[in-house]
């Protein structure tokens, strides 16, 4: 995904859910970034299907971050 300074994302994904797994999905809409501490933050997703996506973080470093809700760590990729 591409996040946009005026809050849009857009980008492509392989979805894992409802049937599709392993498709590429085509994904828009508004990203909101919400900090919680100095090293925590919310991040919600609001896809312009109408669907909704929100996950808790917590930066480890300048490259990583892990999900809380899901416990899991994401690397960075340029």
């Amino acid at each position: 995904m591409d996040y946009f300074d005026n809050g849009r994302f857009e980008g492509v994904e392989l979805d894992v859910m409802q049937g599709n797994q392993g498709r590429k999905i085509n994904k828009s809409g508004k990203w909101e970034f919400e900090k919680l501490s100095d090293q925590t933050f919310r991040l919600t997703l609001r896809n312009d299907d109408g669907t909704v996506w929100t996950g808790k973080f917590k930066v480890l470093d300048q490259n990583h971050i892990h999900n809380i809700d899901m416990n899991y760590v994401a690397e960075r990729v340029n």
